[in-house]
């Protein structure tokens, strides 16, 4: 049975890549990389002798780790999630594609545009503007959780345009702030 040695104060990134290891899913998306540089040539290195059940002496990775992030070239002990969100982020990095997303709109989005491109238009026509953002507020109402989505659609293409590796798949994920003004009834959605 394999085991890792520890470099002093490595039990924290021994740890990790146990874990990293035994996880089918990120070892799937690594190992079709074997020629590549970088960390994912260190895994696969490792994950390779890992396979042979033997103590393994995990030298080659710490050094990759703290030559590429000052954070860990200090020998003191760290906490196991500062480690994986930075190895997540190199590997992701390093698998990243470009890609090209299309997201279409409803009738509905179409409908709450126009009528939200008017009430800007007519800001200065009580009438019109009064007229327009009661629309916009019920379609808003009846609508929320699509205005959401193509939001949270969005705010996905901006990211993944130049930044998309299946690692996304497995530990990234949106968080929603909504805030509306209750004077003018503007509403800030950020994802």
């Amino acid at each position: 049975m394999s085991g890792l040695t520890n470099l002093g104060n490595t039990c924290y990134m021994n740890a990790l890549l146990q874990c990293f290891i035994h996880t089918t899913e990120i070892t799937q998306i690594i190992t079709p990389f074997l020629q590549n540089q970088g960390l994912i040539k260190e895994l696969n290195i490792f994950i390779n002798l890992y396979k042979n059940n033997k103590i393994i002496i995990p030298q080659l990775i710490y050094n990759y780790i703290c030559n590429n992030n000052d954070y860990f070239n200090n020998h003191l002990q760290h906490d196991s999630h500062e480690l994986m969100i930075y190895l997540i982020d190199q590997l992701n990095t390093e698998l990243s594609t470009k890609v090209n997303m299309k997201i279409t709109f409803s009738s509905r989005i179409l409908e709450f545009k126009s009528v939200y491109d008017r009430v800007q238009k007519y800001k200065n026509n009580n009438k019109l503007y009064n007229k327009y953002n009661n629309r916009l507020q019920y379609l808003k109402n009846k609508y929320i959780n699509d205005l959401y989505t193509i939001k949270g659609l969005h705010s996905w293409k901006k990211y993944f345009s130049n930044n998309y590796s299946k690692l996304n798949n497995l530990f990234y994920g949106q968080l929603l702030s909504s805030i509306e003004c209750s004077q003018c009834n503007y509403s800030s959605i950020i994802f």
